[in-house]
C-alpha cells in the first residue's frame, strides 16, 4: 500500500508504482488521504491530526479485505507509516519508506507555543481553494511553488489529480485549505524516537 507526503496524492507513484509491479510482481494500491486529491474533506468540526491518517489506512484494508500489508511511504506518509508499524506491528510486515522517517516532532518546553499557533490559526477564515486559467498553468504555479521542488514530468499527474473544473471553465485545487493550518499537538522528539524503537517490520 503506497501513502503519499503531505499536500500530494495518490498520483506520486503514477511513475515508480508500474516499474515495481513489473520488477516484482505485486500489487500496489496507493491512497489519497483525507483532505487529498479524490478523497473527502474532513467535517468542519474536524482535524488532520497526523493520527488520524492511520484510520485511512486501516479503513482501506478494512474494505480491501487485507489482514497484513507492506507499506511504501513518502514524506507524511512515512511518518503514518511509522506510526502503525509501532501501534500494530501484526498489521504491517514491511516499510518502504522516501524521505521521511517519524513524524515532525516538538520539544515537550514548546507544546504551549505550539498549541497556540494552532488554535489562532484554526479560528482564522479559511482561505479559497487556488484557481487557474487552465491545467497548464496549474502544472506551472505546482513547478514554481510547490512546498518540494519538482519538475513538470512529475507535477503533471499529480495536479492532474488534484484539480476539478468550475463552472465558469477554470480549474480549481480539491486540496482542503485547512492542511495549511499547523497542528495543534505534534509528538515530542522522545514520543518519536519511542515509537520508531516499535517500528519492528523490516525496513528497505
Amino acid at each position: 500500500m503506497a501513502l503519499h507526503g503531505w499536500l500530494d496524492n495518490a498520483a506520486s507513484f503514477s511513475r515508480l508504482a508500474p516499474l515495481l509491479v513489473d520488477a516484482l510482481g505485486i500489487r500496489i494500491v496507493a491512497l489519497d488521504f483525507r483532505g487529498h486529491g479524490h478523497s473527502a474533506h474532513t467535517p468542519p468540526s474536524g482535524d488532520y491530526a497526523l493520527w488520524d491518517y492511520c484510520h485511512d489506512v486501516l479503513d482501506a484494508m478494512e474494505a480491501l479485505d487485507l489482514e497484513k500489508v507492506s507499506l511504501l511511504a513518502h514524506s507524511m506518509g512515512a511518518a503514518v507509516a511509522c506510526l502503525l508499524a509501532a501501534s500494530l506491528p501484526e498489521r504491517v510486515e514491511r516499510l518502504t519508506l522516501i524521505d521521511g522517517l517519524g513524524a515532525l516532532n516538538t520539544p515537550i518546553e514548546e507544546t504551549a507555543s505550539q498549541l497556540r499557533k494552532g488554535l489562532v490559526a484554526h479560528r482564522r477564515p479559511l482561505s479559497r481553494a487556488p484557481r487557474y486559467p487552465d491545467i497548464e498553468s496549474a502544472i506551472a504555479a505546482r513547478v514554481a511553488g510547490g512546498v518540494t521542488p519538482v519538475d513538470s514530468i512529475t507535477a503533471t499527474p499529480l495536479v492532474e489529480r488534484n484539480t476539478q473544473p468550475t463552472a465558469d471553465g477554470h480549474v480549481q485545487m480539491r486540496t482542503d485549505s485547512r492542511l495549511l493550518k499547523p497542528s495543534l499537538v505534534r509528538f515530542t522528539p522522545e514520543q518519536v524516537l519511542a515509537l520508531l524503537g516499535k517500528s519492528t517490520p523490516r525496513c528497505c
